[in-house]
């Protein structure tokens, strides 16, 4: 199998530290052009100085469908089109464990709304450029804690 990037346009949500930086990281290593996307605009600053001028980075809420709607149209404004999502975004968002009938909807739909809604708003809004291209990949990671009792203590994160 012959898998080249060079040349190809990447989209890595998560991409602020850990997997996600160390994916954006690989992809521009084999020369690809990364947007790297996350809350976390310190961390994506330390992504883009990492990564270099082959990575530039997108302030996004993945779980705010207008949001991953706005980076779309950004990267569309550049005259660039995505080859390739890689939907990394999830965590806890700073929640902590506690009983289930403690837990406030809001507080539900805030973990659904970046790990589940993310991945399904990212594809909406890139999947189109996909198709005008012809060709397109959909990479969707997600924790191994669906799999498991959730070791955090945060049922919606399981």
């Amino acid at each position: 199998m012959d898998i080249r990037f060079e040349g190809r346009t990447i989209v890595v949500t998560g991409a602020a530290h850990g997997i996600g930086r160390a994916i954006a990281a690989a992809f521009v290593a084999e020369g690809a052009f990364v947007y790297a996307c996350d809350v976390n605009a310190e961390g994506l600053a330390e992504t883009v100085r990492l990564c270099g001028a082959s990575c530039e980075s997108i302030l996004v809420d993945v779980g705010d469908r207008d949001a991953t709607q706005a980076a779309a149209a950004r990267i569309a404004a550049a005259g660039r089109s995505v080859d390739i999502l890689v939907n990394n975004a999830g965590g806890v968002r700073g929640q902590v464990g506690r009983p289930l009938e403690d837990i406030s909807a809001a507080d539900w739909q805030t973990i659904f709304d970046v790990n589940l809604s993310g991945a399904f708003f990212m594809s909406q809004a890139f999947v189109p450029m996909m198709k005008r291209k012809k060709f397109g990949r959909i990479i969707n990671i997600s924790s191994r804690a669906g799999r498991t009792i959730s070791l955090t203590g945060i049922q919606a994160y399981a």
